[in-house]
């Protein structure tokens, strides 16, 4: 199933697959010495990319219910502050901020930093 949406509509799903590891190993087997060696020289300073934060159900459904319109919110206020629509100064930044607050920012916050802790063991 996987194969044929691959072949028949170019579908690919990351994550999904059989043995990706032996797809690597052809891939790798297909390079040139010159690629070879380009790809030694950059191993030890790539960073590996980081682990998707695991969320709880509870967690989800608090991204779900207020990131949009936190999201929107901050989107519409920083193009009212670039184009001066909104003046910058004290009392505007904190009318934004605090607004933000209302629209749930501390527990979006809170919520990122929790489930990174506990993606990361606490690190």
């Amino acid at each position: 199933m996987i194969w044929t949406l691959r072949r028949d509509y170019g579908v690919w799903y990351p994550g999904i697959g059989s043995d990706f590891a032996i797809a690597r190993l052809a891939w790798e087997s297909a390079l040139d010495e010159k690629t070879k060696k380009i790809n030694a020289a950059y191993e030890p300073i790539i960073l590996p990319s980081p682990r998707s934060y695991v969320k709880t159900k509870e967690e989800q459904e608090l991204e779900k219910s207020k990131l949009t319109n936190l999201n929107k919110y901050m989107e519409q206020k920083m193009a009212e502050f670039v184009v001066g629509k909104t003046p910058i100064n004290d009392d505007t930044i904190k009318q934004f901020t605090d607004q933000a607050k209302k629209l749930g920012l501390d527990e979006i916050i809170s919520m990122y930093n929790t489930a990174y802790k506990r993606t990361y063991n606490g690190k």
